[in-house]
């Protein structure tokens, strides 16, 4: 069946490559850089190597601790990170620009010839590969060079399981090149145990995420600029997607009506679209700000686009009050703990089958509010603004929930350290 899935691959690679370079064209450093795809690359081969996948921003955020203690625990060893998104890139590229240890990849496309060249010209000693990226070549091709892999940070939910599960006969025979799966929850455990996973290389150590470590150098910039501001309240909508801003506006119209001294901020997940949502906001009657612009808002202003990349910790520390997106709308929401970090109470839609355990988590403690549509939408944001009290004791609700998980992260460190040490003895000296 693995050929099979080849066969295919290899069928629809001119329109993914076309496809590539249509979206690349307006980003020049995207352009010169679908080489990599194909696993072509401008740095000189390397003898050896620890390689991180994370496939998009959430993924490289949550990482970001674990490569702390991956930089410290190997020390000489090079670390290769691999995205398959721009934002995945721009986040690795921001937060490791100045460690000449750490190198930005785009992971290569799912093909025997290319994974080939990826593992020959970069060496990897082991592979940590975060969440849930189950790329059959990859998996087959890392058995048969005896390559350790380790599943980190490991999730899989309902409809992630029903998805695998139409193809179990290609996955379930591959899992066995996993040398570890850690997985976040119980329930993720379950979860790959029912695709065919081998009891005996399975543990439950927790989510990285909790493990968060806010950039101080953005939050003191964000608390600084807020006291500069004309407004009395402040919501932020973090990492919203198509169809969420108009429902997000259209509530914020309400809410100024009865809460006139309050600003929203607007951060769409994806750059592609900063245009398109200042348009909306526009068109829907407001006055904007830019981030781009480097122009704070004024009490002209009624929402601040957070058209930038890489200060999503800048928007929270503006903020009273954080919407996360991706759950207005059947994305699967987004990171709950980012605002629980700063003690923000956190309000989301219904969507949120990729955070369950964290978001049941969340709620169980009451720090977060589900609108389960715009009415309710108004009705939280309403009962937030008007009672500073209970806003503040929401926030620090979340915050205990993130204090009281934290831990993941060295749990993780001593099963990579015991898997390289299990294939390469010579690294337990």
């Amino acid at each position: 069946m693995r050929k099979l899935y080849t066969a295919g691959f290899y069928t629809v690679l001119p329109f993914i490559l076309v496809r590539a370079f249509w979206r690349s064209r307006k980003t020049r450093n995207n352009f010169q850089r679908l080489g990599e795809r194909l696993g072509k690359y401008s740095h000189e081969q390397i003898s050896s190597s620890l390689w991180l996948h994370a496939v998009s921003y959430g993924e490289a955020v949550a990482a970001e601790p674990l490569i702390r203690q991956l930089k410290t625990t190997f020390a000489n060893i090079p670390i290769i990170i691999t995205t398959m998104t721009a934002t995945g890139a721009i986040r690795v590229e921001s937060t490791w620009k100045d460690d000449s240890q750490i190198k930005h990849i785009y992971m290569p496309y799912d093909l025997p010839f290319i994974i080939k060249r990826f593992l020959k010209h970069n060496n990897p000693m082991l592979g940590v590969i975060m969440e849930t990226e189950l790329w059959p070549n990859l998996l087959h091709i890392a058995g048969l060079n005896k390559l350790p892999l380790v599943l980190a940070n490991a999730r899989l939910s309902p409809r992630s399981l029903t998805g695998y599960m139409r193809i179990k006969k290609l996955i379930s025979p591959l899992l066995k090149n996993i040398s570890v799966l850690c997985a976040q929850s119980t329930q993720d455990a379950n979860r790959f145990l029912s695709l065919g996973f081998p009891k005996d290389q399975l543990m439950t150590l927790g989510n990285l995420k909790f493990d968060i470590k806010p950039p101080e150098q953005q939050i003191l910039k964000g608390l600084e600029i807020k006291q500069q501001l004309p407004f009395k309240h402040i919501l932020v909508a973090a990492s919203t997607h198509a169809g969420e801003e108009e429902q997000l506006i259209d509530v914020f119209s309400q809410i100024r009506q009865k809460f006139p001294d309050t600003l929203l901020i607007l951060v769409p997940r994806h750059p592609e679209r900063f245009d398109e949502v200042a348009n909306l906001c526009s068109k829907k009657g407001h006055t904007i700000s830019r981030r781009s612009s480097h122009n704070l808002p004024t009490s002209e202003t009624s929402i601040f686009i957070g058209d930038s990349m890489g200060e999503l910790y800048f928007f929270y520390a503006l903020a009273n009050i954080a919407f996360v997106g991706g759950s207005l709308v059947p994305v699967g929401g987004h990171n709950l703990l980012e605002p629980a970090a700063l003690k923000l109470p956190i309000v989301t839609g219904p969507h949120l089958f990729n955070f369950t355990a964290i978001s049941d988590l969340l709620t169980h403690s009451k720090a977060l509010h589900v609108a389960k549509d715009a009415e309710a939408l108004y009705d939280i944001f309403c009962r937030l603004l008007a009672d500073e009290t209970y806003c503040n004791r929401v926030g620090a609700a979340g915050y205990e929930v993130i204090e009281e998980n934290r831990g993941a992260t060295e749990k993780h460190i001593n099963v990579i350290t015991k898997t390289i040490q299990k294939t390469m003895p010579r690294l337990s000296d």
